[in-house]
Order: C-alpha cells, then structure tokens, then sequence
C-alpha cells in the first residue's frame, strides 16, 4: 500500500513538472534578414566651389581724363582692339605740341653748338683759342645732346599718353559689367568695364588641409549646379601650390568643359572621387549595431544569430561597407538587429 502511494505521489510530482515546462513560453526576438553583397563603392568628399572666368578682366583707366563718348554696352560681345570708350584727348594733343616744339628746338641748337666745336677746334689747333673754351663748348655740346634725347622720351611719353585716351578691348569676348558713362572725370586706375573672355570657365573647389592627400591631378569629380542636377564629368586639373589664407585651404582647379548655363561667379556643387572600391561588401545600415566593443552584425545560423565584430566604411544611401570582418553572400540580421544579443534565439518574419 505504501508503495502504491509513493508511486502516485511521483507520477503526480512528474505530471506537475511537465505542465509547468509546458507552460512557460520560449522568448523569441521576431526579425526579418538579408545577404550581404558585393558591389562597387566610391569614396567621395563634398566640397562647394564657384565659378571663374580665367580670362576675366577688369579694364581700368591709365591717365585721368574725362570720357568723351561709351562705346559699348552690357553684353555686347568685342574683338581684340575694339574701342569701348574715347577720353578727351586735348590735353594730351596739347603735350605732344609742345614736345615736338620743344624737341625742334633742342636739335637745332645742339646742331649749331656741335658747328661751334668743330670750329673751336680748328681755332685751339692754331693756337687762336685756348683748351678751356674749347672743352667748355664740347660740355654744351654734350648736354644738348642729352637734353635732345631726353626731350624725344618726353614725346614719346606724349604720344603714348595719347593713345591711351582709346580705351581697348584686349581680347574677344564680352562686356560683362560698364561702371562709367559719358562726361564722367576718371582718374589712373578708376574700373571701367568688366570683360570676360571666351576661354572654357574654371571650377574652384576649397580642398581642406586634412583631405589634401587624397585628392591629386586627374581625380574624377562630378559637378552639377544648385538648381540643376545635371551631371558634368570632369577631372582635377591642378592643386594650388599653397593654402589659401582666407579659406585656409587648398584650391583644385578645374577646367569646366563648355556648359549652357554655367556663369562666372556662379556656385557648383562638386562630387570629388577620391578612391573606388571595385568589390566592397555591403550590409543595409539597419543591420549594424553598435556596441560597447564596436560595430556588430548579427549572422543567422538557424533559429539562433551569432555576432560578428565588423569594421566599416562608407555609407551611402542606407548602405554601410563593411570592411573587416563579413564575406559576401552571407544571411544576415536587419530588422530587429538592435534588439539582439550573441547566441539570442529568433524567428524571422517577412520584412
């Protein structure tokens, strides 16, 4: 009888133990997966740059006149030698006169004094004159000479001057910006028009100190306008040989192929391809976690996920490179990633 109890109390023991197992549920973290894959990465660095005209010129006035007659308008197009604005040149005709004046005289007296020193000669050889009167007639000479000489620089000066009341266009292209009109008084060095040529525009891109190393002669950069995003290929002609004290950078120029649209002055925005990794891996960002040791991607064997330890990359439109530590071609946690530990049991859903 005692061991009839005993039995029953041990299969009742049993039957209490199974239903609890039974009954206490298994934790699961629902999650969706993917693949890692292998595509092509570039490594980009963003930079704004402007616009340039390498031709452009600022024309300026080079005596003080005032201007007599504009020639020219905004946007009308020039060749090399067209007038674009006349000065008054009445002083300047003035000046020649009196040079030529001037000059006209100094030759006929240094030609009479170099007849006064031939027949001082002639008379210091007999004896008639003496040595002083002739060397005193010789000096006379001599700085008449000069003093012819000095006169014809002077009118060249004048003519010079002259000619520079023509106010020319010194290269084909068009006039961009006339900042003088008619009876205004300009003095040396006042601006008078803005000129920009027809020579392909530039890009000037601002490369940081710190990025100066990767970027060289030759990279490919993309460029494309703020309100325009149509895509100009295009490489990096040369690097400033120095940094550039206002931006504290270097420049890359670019040599911008001929553009509709495209204006000196105006902003670009510029791709620069600094490197391309021909078989990088890729994980969606959603699949990497950070954790205290570093970045984790989560591979699923089964129903349970093991973390991998991964360094990254570039990251690019919800993409991450991963660099070390994940192959290709391998199934992975992304949804619900964040939410995992190493060895935590999973079912996977449909995303």
């Amino acid at each position: 009888m005692k061991h009839l109890i005993l039995c029953l109390s041990l299969i009742i023991a049993w039957s209490v133990t199974a239903n609890a197992k039974d009954a206490a549920p298994v934790h699961r973290i629902k999650i969706t997966t993917t693949s890692s894959i292998t595509q092509k990465v570039e490594v980009i660095e963003h930079a704004l740059g402007r616009i340039e005209d390498p031709t452009g010129t600022t024309i300026s006035a080079e005596i003080p006149a005032r201007i007599r007659q504009v020639l020219v308008d905004v946007g009308q197009k020039v060749h090399k030698g067209d007038v674009l604005a006349q000065l008054d040149s009445t002083d300047m005709n003035l000046a020649i006169s009196t040079a030529k004046a001037k000059l006209s005289s100094l030759r006929v007296q240094a030609k009479n004094q170099q007849a006064l020193v031939k027949r001082y000669q002639t008379l210091a050889h007999d004896k008639f004159i003496s040595t002083t009167m002739l060397e005193q007639a010789q000096t006379q000479a001599t700085a008449l000479k000069k003093s012819v000489q000095a006169s014809k620089a002077q009118l060249k000066q004048a003519q010079y001057n002259a000619r520079r009341t023509r106010i020319l266009a010194p290269y084909d292209g068009t006039v961009q910006q006339r900042m003088v009109a008619a009876g205004d008084y300009i003095g040396v060095g006042k601006p008078m028009f803005k000129l920009v040529g027809q020579a392909p525009l530039q890009v000037i891109l601002p490369i940081p100190e710190t990025r100066s190393r990767y970027i060289h002669a030759d990279t490919p950069v993309r460029l494309h306008l703020p309100q325009d995003k149509h895509i100009v290929n295009a490489k990096v002609d040369k690097l400033s040989p120095a940094i550039v004290t206002k931006s504290n950078a270097l420049e890359a120029r670019i040599q911008l192929p001929q553009q509709q649209g495209w204006y000196a002055g105006g902003t670009v925005i510029a791709n620069i391809i600094v490197a391309t990794h021909a078989h990088a891996v890729l994980v969606p960002e959603a699949s990497v976690v950070l954790r205290p040791q570093g970045d984790v991607v989560y591979v699923v064997d089964g129903d349970r996920v093991r973390a991998v330890d991964v360094h990254t990359g570039v990251r690019k439109n919800d993409w991450v490179e991963i660099t070390q530590g994940l192959q290709a071609g391998i199934r992975i946690a992304q949804i619900g990633a964040a939410f995992l530990s190493d060895g935590a049991l999973v079912t996977v859903t449909q995303p």
